[in-house]
């Protein structure tokens, strides 16, 4: 597979520390995994999610202001969240004047805009190749919602904010990158102090979920045969995380260099945070918001934040 420089000099980073983040699991043949992860049973809450998060949007509405206004989402995935909230937003007879959204894989774009279309939700759509994750990489996604003079929502659904290495860090390059938009409408999965470790590593533990995390490995020339994929919940980091752990030795030939496995050896392919509602509102005020209205939806399994640019 041929990847850009800047994402095969991650590739390699990642196979130097063992630490493979996870945005690198989307792209190549890793927009179809997504596509396939989402359609089983441990990620249609999504959907509800999205949903439930539009009744939220329709009640800050009240508050007005928003009479012209456009969304800005960042990782739509493969829109099975988008388009949930859409049509629910086009029900409830307050929808967007466009969509905009940013990804780093251009497949999850492309499957975002052809699912929005599909459903005839009447609203102009505009997608831009993004890295939310690097220092000027929202930089393509700010001259693309440039072209709305509505006002802007940027958007956060599902999980993605708890997937991401530095969540503060990409919540302070939104601030900094992306001037115009003022809100920020957010979700993050919290933690069920009602659920065992066990119970909250559950829906991530199938071969759908397995083939979906460990795609980062094989877009680096990883031996699919020569590791498995183990789910737990860590305490100490409060995150679902994917390891792979090697079951026989490999060497591993990618830009000029060899990496090499033993058995046992461990590789973390995926992390997936459970914030305190506390934490998370600090996070936000660190990066540089203010928390304007929250509500905790799914029986208090997730969390939906209105943040607000502060002194805007």
């Amino acid at each position: 597979m041929d990847f850009d420089a800047s994402i095969e000099e991650e590739l390699a980073r990642s196979l130097r520390s063992g630490v493979f983040p996870v945005k690198l699991a989307y792209l190549g043949p890793g927009a179809d995994n997504h596509r396939a992860y989402s359609a089983t049973e441990g990620y249609a809450q999504s959907a509800g999610d999205a949903r439930a998060t539009a009744d939220f949007l329709s009640v800050i509405f009240k508050d007005g202001g928003w009479d012209r206004y456009a969304v800005a989402e960042l990782g739509p995935g493969a829109g099975h969240a988008t388009v949930a909230l859409l049509t629910r937003l086009a029900v409830e007879g307050v929808p967007p004047e466009a969509y905009f959204c940013a990804d780093l894989s251009e497949d999850l774009l492309v499957m975002t805009a052809e699912r929005v279309a599909a459903e005839g939700l009447a609203v102009p759509v505009a997608t831009a190749l993004c890295d939310i994750e690097s220092e000027g990489g929202l930089a393509a996604f700010a001259q693309t919602i440039g072209s709305t003079s509505a006002r802007l929502l940027g958007l956060f659904v599902g999980v993605t904010i708890g997937n991401v290495e530095n969540p503060e860090g990409v919540l302070s390059r939104i601030r900094r990158e992306l001037p115009t938009v003022r809100d920020l409408i957010i979700t993050c999965a919290l933690r069920d102090p009602k659920m065992s470790g066990a119970q909250i590593a559950a829906p991530y533990q199938n071969e759908a979920k397995y083939r979906n995390v460990s795609q980062s490995l094989l877009n680096a020339g990883v031996p699919k045969r020569s590791f498995r994929v183990e789910t737990v919940f860590d305490e100490a980091l409060s995150a679902i995380v994917s390891r792979a752990i090697f079951e026989e030795p490999a060497a591993v030939h990618f830009g000029g260099s060899t990496y090499h496995f033993e058995p046992g050896q461990a590789v973390r392919c995926s992390l997936s945070r459970r914030f305190e509602p506390q934490t998370f509102e600090v996070l936000l005020h660190t990066a540089g918001f203010s928390v304007a209205h929250s509500v905790h939806l799914n029986g208090g399994a997730l969390g939906c934040f209105h943040a607000v640019r502060a002194g805007a």
